[in-house]
């Protein structure tokens, strides 16, 4: 693999963005941890610039490339962010080519779903899979499919299941329509509910609530479940890898969502769903950060070939 010397890396979420670096191949020890409020600016790209560039200095680090997620749509030059329900202020942003010509090295991005699945993949629960769906829940959520080593793109977007229509009775949320799983099923809802019945988010899952915040919850796995059966069922893949922050919760109730999604998923018989948990983390972004930049390098060299032949 090409060593791309020390490549700081930026897992950036709708409620925080998370900090470290690839050091001689590695992942780095350290890590810092962003409120994506700082984000939440007219200048999005001055503000990633500052927060690198603190980064850096803090750890004296002299960093040589950038690889960062985005919690939404991106265009097919992996360049232009379309669309980020969560950080409207990247929307239309040119990313990689604005922040490239600010820090004046190479910015690599990629959907914050497909880097957790690829370090699943590279370290963590889905080594050796060859066809795996990621379904990942937490501010938002975000999924992707890898068939054969390739990422599934569709049209240059695909899996943006956090806004799959799933009901119709909800009133809009901050960008998302009514009837958006994110609405009824991610981070957001949790910190409704936890207003709601005046509850710390954190403890949601962990403690004896009224049976009403109860009710509640368990809509919440069961219209997770839903989401994620029927995208076992367009998919069809050999392995699922369930993730995210709401999933890491304290109490959250995974052996219930693991039954709920077994008997809504109708597969063929004797044919085993193998069901895993993520085991890195956000983390996951730092072991699959040298392999994108590769990948990435090798798709531009053969594009560019091509054009010249």
């Amino acid at each position: 693999m090409t060593d791309h010397g020390t490549i700081l890396v930026a897992d950036v979420g709708g409620t925080s963005m998370k900090l470290s670096a690839v050091l001689d191949g590695a992942p780095a020890p350290f890590s810092q941890r962003v409120s994506s409020h700082e984000l939440r600016c007219a200048d999005p790209l001055g503000a990633f610039e500052t927060i690198f560039q603190t980064f850096a200095k803090n750890h004296a680090l002299a960093f040589d490339a950038v690889v960062m997620t985005v919690p939404g749509f991106v265009d097919r030059d992996f360049d232009r962010v379309l669309y980020a329900a969560n950080l409207p202020e990247l929307n239309g942003v040119s990313l990689s080519s604005g922040l490239s010509k600010r820090l004046g090295v190479p910015v690599t991005l990629e959907r914050d779903a497909v880097l957790l699945l690829q370090g699943e993949r590279a370290s963590g629960v889905a080594q050796g899979t060859d066809s795996v769906l990621g379904i990942f829940f937490g501010t938002g959520v975000g999924a992707a499919l890898i068939e054969n080593d390739q990422v599934f793109r569709g049209a240059g977007w695909a899996l943006e299941i956090g806004h799959m229509p799933i009901h119709g009775d909800a009133e809009p949320l901050d960008g998302l329509k009514a009837d958006s799983l994110e609405v009824y099923a991610s981070g957001r809802r949790l910190n409704q509910l936890a207003e709601t019945y005046g509850v710390p988010v954190e403890a949601l899952f962990e403690q004896e609530g009224p049976p009403a915040l109860l009710d509640d919850l368990e809509t919440f796995v069961r219209d997770q479940a839903f989401a994620t059966a029927s995208s076992l069922l367009m998919f069809c893949p050999e392995t699922l890898v369930l993730g995210g922050g709401v999933l890491d919760m304290r109490g959250y109730p995974r052996e219930a969502l693991v039954e709920q999604v077994r008997a809504r998923a109708t597969l063929p018989p004797k044919r085993p769903l193998d069901i895993r948990f993520a085991t890195r983390g956000w983390r996951a972004v730092l072991d699959a950060a040298q392999a994108l930049m590769a990948e990435r390098e090798a798709s531009f060299q053969h594009a560019a070939l091509h054009a010249h032949a």
